[in-house]
């Protein structure tokens, strides 16, 4: 069973990488508008064209995170948290090639099913909490607040929950884990 301060080093990692990877989306935002100019703006609403830009910012977390997890198994986050990723041993009692490093395969299998997590969390959390801060006559600002807060509430507690034989989902599915390191 791992420790409150394990769990809470995780988040902290958690928040930090996120911060970072809103650094990122900025930038390549930018970029993007840069590069296309108007391209990007759909005519009739002046807002960006959402389902490209989706995948796009999609596409950005996944090579952010692969990349870190593939080259050293620690995210800026994890590194700063003394947290890294590391597989797992396979039903064979066998590891990769390099036993301390994640390949790209793991890492990418791992963004994905974190999220189709996340996504679960969200689909766990988006109706219930609109409707319960509409009920209460909140302002919008502050709906939207309290339905992010607790979606990365329930998406954290849902990447956390040891399903299978001690490992969470992820680790289970991905065949890594996330361990504390000195």
């Amino acid at each position: 069973m791992q420790s409150f301060i394990f769990y809470a080093r995780r988040l902290g990692a958690l928040l930090y990488d996120g911060l970072l990877l809103v650094a990122f989306w900025l930038l390549a935002t930018f970029c993007l508008v840069l590069a296309k100019g108007h391209g990007i703006v759909a005519p009739a609403t002046g807002t960006i064209a959402k389902t490209p830009y989706w995948f796009f910012l999609l596409l950005i977390a996944w090579a952010f995170f692969s990349w870190f997890w593939s080259h050293g198994g620690q995210t800026l986050g994890m590194r700063a948290w003394k947290l890294q990723l590391r597989p797992t041993v396979q039903s064979d009692g066998n590891l990769e090639k390099h036993p301390s490093s994640v390949s790209w395969s793991r890492a990418s299998r791992r963004y994905v099913i974190t999220l189709a997590v996340w996504i679960v969390g969200a689909a766990m959390v988006i109706t219930p909490a609109w409707d319960l801060t509409a009920n209460i006559h909140l302002p919008f600002a502050t709906r939207v607040t309290v339905l992010l807060c607790t979606w990365v509430a329930v998406s954290f507690f849902l990447s956390l929950v040891p399903m299978w034989h001690g490992k969470t989902v992820i680790d289970a599915l991905s065949g890594t884990s996330i361990v504390a390191v000195v």
